[in-house]
């Protein structure tokens, strides 16, 4: 944080939207960042939102702590680039297969239809219940998946039972009973059980292989050349998991109180 001085231009990013827009550091403690936009915020922004920052050249990812005006925001800086990305532990579809080294087709991509958002007319108002517009949301989402069985790369997620994996925007590591090598090249296929679901192919390369004992072995994987759409699905819906996971052991715990 040494680096980041009061005053420097930065360029900021709000989930879901990624344009960038202009600010200035306002303030700066350990592991917080006050920044002061040029004019009001150019979208509605609260507190548990998610925000890019760039500065110095360098990528930050941090949560919003406050809103103490309509130009300022402290955030909670949670990594930047030069550190590791953040990691959790899950469980979700997952298809992996060796591809030869000179495989050329290597560009990352989400599956036709997942993540697709709800476009701005369907946003509820005041007057709709919350609980049946999730409802309606999620029979939408189903009606998607049944049409998308048509689709090779979702019809074979959707037979597949769920793996054990951990996983952050960097890679994905996890048990198998198939041999992989050091330095092979897989496809990776996944299904991000989030709200729609996501489905993702990209490319990685294996970067240590355990033997567990019992046939399995435990496979860590690098992703590489991932599109940046890819990677900043992964690090949202990550941190959207870790969130979740928090808040039901809070739950367990204030109920066993």
């Amino acid at each position: 944080m040494n680096d980041i001085r009061i005053g420097e231009e930065i360029y900021y990013r709000l989930l879901p939207d990624m344009r960038p827009y202009v600010a200035t550091v306002a303030s700066v403690s350990h592991n917080s960042i006050t920044i002061k936009s040029l004019n009001e915020f150019a979208m509605a922004v609260k507190k548990g939102d998610y925000i890019f920052l760039t500065i110095n050249d360098i990528d930050f990812y941090g949560e919003i702590l406050e809103h103490p005006t309509k130009q300022t925001l402290k955030i909670n800086l949670l990594w930047n680039e030069k550190r590791e990305y953040f990691r959790i532990n899950d469980s979700f579809p997952l298809i992996v297969k060796r591809v030869s080294q000179d495989f050329k087709c290597r560009r990352s991509r989400i599956f036709a239809g997942y993540g697709t958002k709800t476009p701005d007319d369907l946003v509820p108002d005041e007057t709709i219940n919350p609980v049946l517009w999730k409802m309606l949301l999620d029979i939408q989402t189903k009606l998607t998946l049944i049409l998308e069985r048509l689709n090779p790369d979702t019809e074979s997620l959707l037979n597949v039972e769920n793996k054990d994996v951990n996983i952050s925007a960097a890679g994905i590591c996890f048990e198998t009973n198939e041999r992989f090598e050091k330095d092979d090249l897989l496809e990776v296929k996944m299904l991000l059980p989030s709200h729609p679901p996501i489905g993702i192919i990209t490319y990685g390369k294996v970067v240590r292989v355990t033997d567990t004992g019992c046939g399995q072995f435990r496979v860590a994987i690098s992703f590489k050349d991932i599109e940046d759409e890819i990677r900043d699905e992964i690090i949202q819906y990550t941190l959207n998991r870790q969130r979740d996971m928090i808040r039901n052991q809070r739950k367990i715990r204030e109920h066993n109180v």
